[in-house]
């Protein structure tokens, strides 16, 4: 594959380039939601409680502090969906809620768009309990949380019919993800408690349980469903669970058949909420995130658990050092809720929302265009760039070069050493190489880094 370069602008360190660094973007409010809008990822909404929610539309720097209707309530605002189709069209709902909340202004204004008809109270609770069919599409679709009824709507959120419930639900099976197959729009899956895959071939009309469960025990909650954005008929599950002797359990999924079948790719025994799968030039670069059931055992990983993958699952960085900050309650429980992709002057950013806050980092390689490289502002400045399989070294002076190759984990996958007498060198890279590469070149004097694909 032909290296791209990526606009990551990174300070050089040997091998600690990487060091992920969290800044605090909404301190002391808890956040139980955050989504970009998927035609301008700067633009961002996160839910908070008593039916308020934050909208920021310069990649979360700074937050506008909104509700839905009125203020006010014991509510939290667990779902928040951007319609592709209209990016002026949110909708919101959540525990405490009752029913769905629509806005055609940006979350300036809302109205009510689904309640149940015979008055019980209705509850959408998920990252994924309102989904899109298409990025062109008006048609939504809904998950109930408390009974499991999928509901559609055809003009973007704004009526809503009942269609189906999967089978064999009972009172206290919780469901909480949709999932509709972005090359099959047919194929929808489902997932909450007991994690029992749910699969719907007509577009939710009806639904077959594939008896497949996400963990060993009944004491699971499948959390989020998200299909891969780069390879066809893959599918990624993260799944909560409440009891520590409940094991084997939990973890992050991994389907290659559409949903068929499934394995636990990592993370066995920690209990896993949020999920974001981003697509990029190197194929799916996912994030998850840790989150604990309100009943769960302090012995169980979960909450300030973060961690990164930019090889679809293969090799993972932990991510997970942000500084938590006390909620608008006192507590400290950093639950990860959602992770977004956003973006800041132009360069990528990833947000993740936590009951501790709203934090913001830079470290992502979902980027749409290409930067040269960071020079350091020594007397002798080296730039980095790179044409076709080798890695072009410039100085204004002749001198001897250490060049290094890391891996997105930090770890040297090469090193060489180029006596150059021009002010242009060429550095081949080793054909072995695949995936996010960090290069660090130096002679005593200056410095310079690259990061790309390869």
């Amino acid at each position: 594959m032909k290296p791209l370069l990526l606009s990551l602008l990174i300070l050089l360190a040997p091998c600690a380039i990487i060091a992920q660094q969290w800044d605090v973007r909404l301190p002391n409010r808890a956040v139980y939601s955050v989504v970009a809008n998927p035609k301008n990822p700067a633009t961002l909404y996160a839910g908070n409680v008593a039916r308020t929610f934050f909208k920021s539309t310069d990649g979360g720097t700074t937050w506008d502090e909104l509700s839905i209707q009125s203020f006010g309530g014991s509510s939290i605002v667990t779902s928040l969906l951007v319609v592709p189709s209209d990016t002026n069209i949110v909708l919101a709902a959540g525990l405490g809620l009752d029913g769905m909340d629509r806005s055609t202004d940006g979350g300036q204004t809302w109205n009510n768009v689904y309640k149940d008809p015979t008055g019980s109270r209705t509850e959408f609770h998920g990252s994924t309990s309102i989904v899109t069919q298409s990025m062109n599409s008006d048609t939504l679709f809904a998950i109930r949380f408390n009974n499991g009824v999928v509901y559609r709507s055809v003009n973007k959120g704004a009526t809503w019919d009942s269609l189906s419930i999967p089978p064999g639900l009972v009172g206290t099976d919780r469901m909480r993800t949709l999932a509709v197959c972005p090359d099959s729009t047919n194929r929808i899956l489902a997932g909450g408690r007991t994690s029992y895959v749910f699969l719907s071939t007509n577009s939710g009309k009806s639904w077959t349980n594939t008896k497949v469960r996400l963990s060993a025990h009944p004491d699971g909650d499948i959390a989020n469903i998200k299909w891969s954005p780069t390879t066809p008929g893959t599918v990624y599950a993260t799944v909560q669970y409440s009891l520590s002797q409940n094991v084997p359990n939990a973890g992050l999924h991994k389907s290659t058949d559409y949903g068929l079948t499934w394995t636990r790719i990592k993370f066995q025994d920690t209990s896993l909420y949020a999920l974001e799968v981003i697509k990029t030039r190197n194929g799916d670069e996912i994030f998850v995130g840790g989150n604990k059931i309100d009943l769960a055992a302090p012995t169980i990983p979960a909450d300030s658990i973060v961690y990164r993958s930019v090889d679809g699952g293969t090799t993972w960085q932990d991510i997970g050092g942000a500084q938590w900050t006390e909620a608008e309650n006192g507590e400290t429980k950093p639950n990860v809720w959602g992770i977004a992709a956003t973006v800041v002057g132009g360069n990528p950013a990833a947000i993740i929302g936590t009951q501790a806050g709203c934090f913001r980092s830079s470290y992502i390689t979902s980027v749409p265009r290409a930067e040269n490289t960071l020079n350091s502002s020594d007397r002798i400045p080296i730039q980095v760039d790179l044409n076709g399989e080798s890695l072009i070294v410039m100085s204004q002076q002749n001198s001897v070069f250490t060049i290094k190759i890391c891996n997105i984990l930090g770890v040297i996958v090469d090193q060489q050493t180029v006596n150059s007498s021009n002010v242009e060198t060429r550095i081949v890279l080793p054909e072995t190489l695949s995936g996010v590469y960090f290069a660090l070149v130096t002679n005593g004097l200056s410095t310079g880094t690259l990061v790309f694909v390869k």
